[in-house]
C-alpha cells in the first residue's frame, strides 16, 4: 500500500505503507502510481487559503491526480465527493465537488459521496468538539433544524475496501441512513464531552458576509462561510440501496460520536 502526503520525510503512521511526495497542485511524485490497481483522491482543501488559492489546489490538483494515474495505467480512481454534491449546490464545496466528478469515467471509476465524516482529528465535527469543549459555544444556523447525516471515519474505510473487492463503479451515497437535527448533533458531542454549552442562534446571510471577511483577513474559525453555505442546503438523502451494494451497516450519528468520544477529549487537550 501506498499513500501520497505533503510531508513525505514524516515517521510513516504505518510501517507498511511506503509514502511518496505531493503537494497540490505542482508537484507529485508519480512513481506512486506505477503498477498502481486502485487510487484512492481523497485531497481537498477547504480551509486555510485565498479563494482563487483554493480553487487552483482543488480543481487543478484533482485534474494532475486524475492524469498522472491514467498516463500510468491505473485500472480504477476513486473521488471522494459529497452528499453535497450538485450542479446547483448553494457551496462552492458543493458545486466543485460535481465538476470533479464530471471529469471521471463512470464505466470504468467509482464516486464515493460520504456524509458528514466523523473523526477524531480533523473536520467540522472536531471543530465542533473543541468549541464546545474549551469555549462552551456552538453556533445554531437557522435553528439547527437541518438534518446531518453522518459517516464514522472507519465505516467510510470499510466502504473503501468493499467497493474495491466488489469492483464497484459508478457513484455511491455513504451514510448514516436517518441522519441527526443539527442542535441534537450539537447536544450529542456535548453530552459525550460533559460539557454544558450555550447554542447561539445566528443569522445566516449576515454570519456568512461576516466569516467571508474574517477569512479575508486570516482569521480561522471553527465553521467557514461555506461550510455554513452547506449546512443551510443540507437535504435529506436515501442511503439505502447504496448500503445494501456495499453490505455494510453505517453507524447512526450517537454512536459514532460514543466511539469517538475518548479521542476527541484527547485532542482537545493537546489544542487546548
Amino acid at each position: 500500500m501506498r499513500a501520497l502526503i505533503r510531508n513525505a520525510s514524516a515517521p510513516p503512521v504505518d510501517p507498511r505503507i511506503e509514502t511518496f511526495a505531493i503537494d497540490l497542485p505542482d508537484m507529485i511524485d508519480t512513481r506512486a502510481f506505477d503498477a498502481a490497481d486502485v487510487v484512492i483522491h481523497a485531497a481537498y482543501g477547504t480551509r486555510g487559503g485565498r479563494g482563487d488559492t483554493m480553487r487552483r489546489t482543488n480543481e487543478q490538483g484533482t485534474m494532475r491526480v486524475i492524469d498522472a494515474a491514467r498516463a500510468a495505467g491505473v485500472r480504477r480512481l476513486i473521488f471522494v465527493s459529497s452528499l453535497a454534491a450538485g450542479p446547483d449546490a448553494q457551496s462552492y464545496y458543493g458545486r466543485s465537488k460535481q465538476e470533479l466528478e464530471d471529469r471521471l469515467d463512470a464505466a470504468h471509476d467509482l464516486v464515493i459521496r460520504p456524509g458528514l465524516v466523523l473523526a477524531a482529528d480533523g473536520g467540522l465535527a472536531q471543530r465542533l468538539w473543541r468549541s464546545i469543549v474549551t469555549l462552551h459555544v456552538a453556533p445554531l444556523i437557522a435553528g439547527g433544524r437541518q438534518i446531518v447525516q453522518t459517516l464514522h471515519i472507519d465505516d467510510l474505510c470499510a466502504a473503501f475496501q468493499r467497493a474495491i473487492e466488489l469492483d464497484l463503479k459508478g457513484v455511491l451515497a455513504v451514510a448514516e441512513a436517518d441522519g441527526i437535527p443539527m442542535h441534537d448533533f450539537l447536544a450529542a458531542l456535548a453530552s459525550a464531552a460533559h460539557a454544558r454549552y450555550l447554542a447561539v442562534p445566528v443569522p445566516a446571510r449576515a454570519t456568512i458576509l461576516a466569516l467571508q471577511v474574517l477569512e479575508a483577513v486570516g482569521v480561522r474559525l471553527p465553521v467557514a462561510a461555506d461550510n455554513l453555505r452547506g449546512l443551510l442546503a443540507m437535504r435529506h438523502v436515501d442511503v439505502s440501496a447504496d448500503a445494501s451494494r456495499l453490505g455494510l451497516r453505517i453507524r447512526a450519528a450517537r454512536d459514532s460520536i460514543a466511539d469517538l468520544a475518548p479521542a476527541f477529549m484527547a485532542g482537545a487537550r493537546r489544542t487546548s
